[in-house]
């Protein structure tokens, strides 16, 4: 048997996809937080301290460069901020 979902596509339409019941491990949405003030102390705590794996500067040590890119036509657009890290 499959179960219908309804998917987010873009900023405000859905698409329907339908999914073996077999396979479906759940439907998961974020839970409601705070909203962001500074983006760029967001970005750099996320970065610093990830949640449930390493720090970007512990993954990236003893590398010789880094590249980190972004894009998703649904989210308002992050790739216009730039951050310098440094060992």
């Amino acid at each position: 048997m499959k179960k219908t979902v309804q998917i987010k596509y873009g900023r405000e339409d859905y698409v329907s996809v339908e999914i073996p019941e077999e396979n479906l491990v759940g439907i998961f949405k974020p839970k409601n937080g705070k909203p962001i003030i500074d983006e760029e102390q967001a970005i750099q705590k996320a970065l610093d301290k990830p949640i449930g794996v390493s720090s970007l500067k512990e993954l990236v040590r003893g590398k010789k460069s880094v590249a980190i890119a972004i894009t998703d036509a649904s989210r308002p657009n992050i790739e216009k901020k730039n951050i310098t890290i440094n060992n």
